[in-house]
């Protein structure tokens, strides 16, 4: 594993995850959103995190919180 990932905390309990739940962040990732009233999709941004148990999540990024500054290169 890379280890200049950025730490985050879960800032709200999910089904499986519990609110404070630690792990890594690796990047924003957009998919494709639809919605029933839209007759075309849209576009959400997601922060795709690794849990400290190893499992990858997609997560809204208000349920994430970096406990660290972003490092400038």
């Amino acid at each position: 594993m890379k280890t200049d990932l950025r730490s985050i905390e879960t800032t709200y309990a999910l089904p499986g995850i519990q609110r404070g739940s630690r792990g890594y962040f690796h990047k924003w990732c957009d998919q494709p959103f639809y919605d029933s009233n839209l007759d075309y999709p849209i576009r959400k941004t997601y922060a795709l995190v690794e849990l400290i148990d190893g499992r990858v999540k997609l997560f809204d990024p208000e349920l994430v919180k970096f406990l660290e500054p972003l490092k400038k290169y």
